[in-house]
């Protein structure tokens, strides 16, 4: 079914498709891609659209068309969580996420993990400016302004075209749940968490101290 809303994932090799719980190889998405779907493949994928459905159950579609969103937007939040928490605060990186998408002052997310998806090629060194993100990739401030592509939540307002990566089903009910707070910055510290903040100000004198 074309209409399935878990084949947007199969169609595009730039969000490659997932469904909770199981990590979906970049094969997998290039097998889907080109359309050679026969045998065991087949069987593969169609099991991932089972789970998908049996994951993202009827009362959490509701949920989703009651926020506003679509299940393709859901996820693209789920997966920027995803690749952006440090296993502890996805509830609070889902608010930060909405209260952006939400305000005039912010218009646009500025994700780092949305400038690394980014790149042509991940790099482990970008320039003197580097921020680390929970993975252990970097990003550089360079980078903010010159990756040219729908998915730089710097240059860009609201979300990306697609996910970023595969979220597990904890940052999918991150998405759907996430906590209520008035952070609109956050930023990993040395002792390896993210600290919250609700101005620009705060947010800087965290990073310079």
């Amino acid at each position: 079914d074309a209409a399935h809303p878990a084949k947007f994932y199969f169609n595009s090799l730039t969000a490659h498709r997932n469904y909770p719980d199981r990590k979906v190889t970049k094969a997998d998405a290039v097998v889907a891609e080109m359309g050679s779907l026969e045998g065991s493949n087949h069987r593969n994928i169609n099991k991932m659209l089972v789970n998908f459905d049996s994951k993202v159950d009827d009362s959490m579609r509701q949920k989703i068309a009651d926020k506003g969103y679509t299940i393709q937007e859901l996820l693209t939040v789920a997966s920027m969580i995803e690749k952006e928490t440090d296993g502890t605060d996805r509830g609070t990186i889902a608010s930060v996420i909405y209260n952006r998408l939400c305000s005039k002052l912010y218009p646009c997310l500025e994700i780092d993990a949305t400038i690394q998806y980014a790149l042509a090629e991940r790099k482990e060194v970008l320039s003197t400016i580097q921020y680390v993100l929970p993975e252990g990739e970097i990003v550089s401030e360079e980078d903010y302004q010159t990756v040219n592509s729908p998915y730089n939540t710097y240059l860009n307002k609201g979300l990306p075209p697609g996910p970023i990566a595969n979220p597990g089903l904890e940052s999918i009910m991150a998405a759907l749940n996430p906590e209520s707070t008035n952070y609109y910055y956050y930023a990993l510290g040395d002792d390896g968490v993210h600290h919250f903040f609700t101005s620009y100000s705060e947010h800087q004198a965290f990073l310079n101290s």
